[in-house]
């Protein structure tokens, strides 16, 4: 594989542009070890035809044969690197759900996908409902949450400035719907017990639920409570 036009001048001497190739359907046909030195080929749509040991074309890279082997220089959006280092700036993706792929690990039994395809963090603003009663008034100190791929932790800090007749444990509204398993995490109070409890999201929901571990409720005036759960979507 080559970088540049000129290093590919360099290499093979004076080309003769003979049109575009389609890499999907191989189309003019080229085999490998056979062509004219100097001739080339743009690739016109993107494909995986196998030529002379590469098989990754992106549109705009061109195909050149040398006299013994045809080579590829990048000139697309596709390309085989040992390693990348950005300088500045910051690596995009243009396309939804794609990110960086792992396949060439070998994975554990049970794997369904080796793609990391998102990353997130911001805030969110949760509504937090009592499982029986009315709460009158809570406040919202802090609500974050990080997802890394499936994978979201989230956080939230509140303070129930009047419990009302809120009683029982609290449903919390999450930034994203959970998948399909449960997942548990913790809570706390901070200002007046300091009494630990779980928080809980079911298969589906879009809620986790928050109570003491002893099953009490933190439904009380004045406390300030932190909840973290990580769950997957």
């Amino acid at each position: 594989m080559l970088k540049a036009v000129s290093s590919i001048t360099n290499a093979i001497g004076a080309l003769n542009y003979k049109g575009t190739w389609n890499a999907s359907t191989n189309s003019p046909a080229l085999a490998s070890g056979v062509g004219t030195k100097g001739d080339y080929y743009v690739v016109s749509v993107a494909g995986s035809t196998s030529i002379d040991g590469e098989t990754l074309w992106g549109v705009g890279d061109w195909i050149a044969f040398n006299g013994t082997a045809w080579q590829k220089v990048d000139g697309g959006d596709t390309g085989n690197f040992s390693s990348v280092a950005v300088t500045g700036g910051n690596i995009t993706m243009n396309t939804a759900a794609k990110g960086v792929n792992f396949t060439a690990n070998t994975p554990a039994a049970g794997m369904t996908s080796q793609l990391l395809n998102w990353y997130e963090e911001g805030t969110w603003t949760p509504t937090i409902t009592p499982a029986a009663g009315t709460i009158t008034s809570y406040s919202i100190s802090t609500a974050t949450y990080t997802r890394i791929g499936r994978l979201v932790t989230a956080s939230v800090r509140f303070t129930i400035t009047d419990a009302g007749t809120g009683a029982g444990g609290l449903d919390i509204t999450l930034p994203f719907a959970a998948g399909a398993q449960n997942s548990s995490g913790s809570a706390f109070e901070s200002s007046q017990t300091g009494d630990a409890g779980r928080t809980w999201v079911p298969s589906g929901a879009s809620s986790m639920f928050v109570a003491k571990y002893n099953n009490t409720s933190y439904c009380v005036t004045n406390y300030v409570v932190t909840a973290t759960i990580t769950y997957s979507v």
